[in-house]
């Protein structure tokens, strides 16, 4: 759970991203911002009760890497912004992570 100010940062500043990057006149890219940005923050916030809900944030990270290239906005500041923080969002969705149960204690030899 360490990492999950982060992606709820990350979340925030998809929210308000397409107004402080200028590309709010593209409808397309600022709902899509908007969307994903609410999305993750939701997703942040419940997935301190359930871990499964990890593999939502790697989705959603997938669809801002995916939408930068799908979603055609002028300027290219779109493109790199989701890109960046798509990669950002599934680096801290996986290193939140572990494979070991929470009452794990490794064996002294």
């Amino acid at each position: 759970m360490g990492t999950a100010w982060v992606v709820a940062l990350v979340g925030a500043w998809m929210v308000i991203s397409p107004f402080v990057l200028h590309f709010s006149n593209t409808t397309a890219g600022m709902v899509n911002n908007i969307a994903v940005g609410i999305a993750l923050i939701v997703v942040t916030l419940a997935s301190a009760k359930s871990d499964l809900l990890r593999g939502f944030l790697i989705m959603l990270a997938g669809w801002m890497y995916t939408s930068s290239v799908m979603i055609v906005v002028p300027g290219g500041v779109f493109l790199w912004n989701n890109l960046l923080l798509g990669v950002v969002v599934i680096v801290c969705a996986v290193a939140s992570s572990s494979p070991y149960p929470d009452n794990y204690v490794p064996a002294k030899k």
